[in-house]
């Protein structure tokens, strides 16, 4: 169950929910609810569980794929994570495929290479950054 995509009224939801909801709030986690006043979801201390209300676990940002590129060798240019998880790097820019990305080029799965890597959370099809560029500093 995701407890970021909770979009029903509090007193709408079943009893495992709730007991998530709450449970996430005991261990810590941010819990958000939809304001009055503008009707974005906003930080709640110490959630009253209105009935009326929706909360949910506030999400996680966004994070890109952060890969060693001083590792890689120059040509791999393109990075992007498939459905299942894996990170595989391109030396073209690939195009998205139904659960994967597809490369008529180079690419090689680079998941677990790295003890510096962070493979993002963004959405798998979302996932595809290109290698930063290096700006060469003269002396």
């Amino acid at each position: 169950m995701d407890l970021t995509k909770i979009d029903q009224p509090f007193g709408a939801l079943d009893i495992e929910t709730k007991l998530a909801l709450h449970r996430a709030h005991y261990e810590g986690k941010v819990i958000e609810c939809i304001r009055i006043t503008d009707g974005n979801w906003g930080v709640v201390i110490d959630p009253a569980w209105i009935p009326v209300y929706p909360y949910r676990v506030r999400p996680e940002p966004m994070r890109d794929i952060s890969l060693p590129w001083a590792a890689l060798d120059a040509r791999w240019k393109w990075a992007a994570r498939d459905e299942g998880g894996s990170v595989w790097i391109y030396d073209e820019r690939p195009a998205t495929g139904t659960a994967l990305w597809k490369s008529g080029c180079l690419c090689l799965e680079v998941t677990g290479l790295f003890s510096d890597f962070d493979p993002g959370n963004k959405p798998w099809n979302e996932s595809l950054i290109a290698r930063p560029s290096m700006v060469e500093v003269k002396p």
